[in-house]
């Protein structure tokens, strides 16, 4: 699938659904950071659609197998990893809410849209765990407990990253090799440690969903607005309405 384009999205959650009868760990981790301002085809700024929209819209329509494994299997046989970052609260990245008009959008800079789709993921896990994980009406009601969380898959030594240095000033050449010297930026067979903890270890454990692990699968704090309700609640409402306006759901 190509995730600037929602049709691809669904075409390939169809795909699976023809194919398979259970999924048991959906980790939503495909992203792009920091690129120049574009709106794709289906009408939103690149960073938002890749790194939420489409990564919703996916959940979305794999929700039917993801319960229907979790409803036969119990808790914690079918669980959903949001992969966020530590951007969404950090400078130069740092949001205080999600922002929905397009002006605003766009002026907010290459770094703030990237922090804004990542708050997005944030709040994204949070509202499956209220609709799904555990302690919900659908899991009481014996339709499935889903179990969800974010994460911080920690300074990789990615091409996400690679690029973005790529394009810095040629002053800032020196920072990844100094980095990765000093441990900082990792090489990226450890970007997967907080994702698997969450996807699959039995050492996350119910009372764990709805949460925020950093890179090495603790417990982290996520920004303010990631912690208000109101913040969720509207951005499931635009997300919902908006791919709903435009057929996908």
């Amino acid at each position: 699938m190509d995730l600037t384009s929602l049709s691809t999205v669904i075409e390939a959650a169809k795909s699976f659904a023809s194919k398979e009868t259970k999924l048991h760990g959906l980790i939503l981790n495909a992203g792009i950071m920091a690129p120049p301002y574009e709106v794709t085809a289906d009408g939103y700024e690149s960073q938002m659609q890749v790194n939420y929209i489409s990564q919703w819209l996916l959940t979305y329509h794999l929700l039917p197998i993801i319960e229907s494994t979790a409803r036969k299997e119990g808790p914690g046989a079918a669980r959903i990893v949001c992969v966020s970052s530590h951007g969404h609260r950090e400078k130069p990245f740092s949001v205080q809410k999600m922002l929905y008009d397009k002006t605003e959008i766009e002026n907010f800079g290459s770094f703030g849209r990237y922090g804004l789709s990542k708050l997005a993921n944030v709040l994204h896990a949070k509202t499956l765990n209220v609709q799904y994980g555990p302690g919900s009406e659908h899991a009481r009601q014996g339709k499935g407990e889903i179990w969800c969380a974010s994460v911080h898959p920690g300074f990789i030594a990615t091409q996400l990253n690679e690029k973005n240095r790529d394009n810095a000033s040629w002053k800032l050449s020196w920072i990844h090799p100094v980095l990765k010297f000093f441990g900082i930026m990792r090489p990226w067979s450890k970007g997967c440690v907080s994702n698997v903890f969450v996807g699959a270890s039995p050492a996350f454990t119910a009372d764990m969903c709805g949460l925020y692990f950093d890179e090495k699968a603790r417990v982290a704090k996520e920004n303010a607005a990631a912690r208000d309700p109101n913040e969720r609640e509207k951005l499931e409402k635009w997300t919902v309405e908006e791919l709903k306006k435009g057929g996908w759901i």
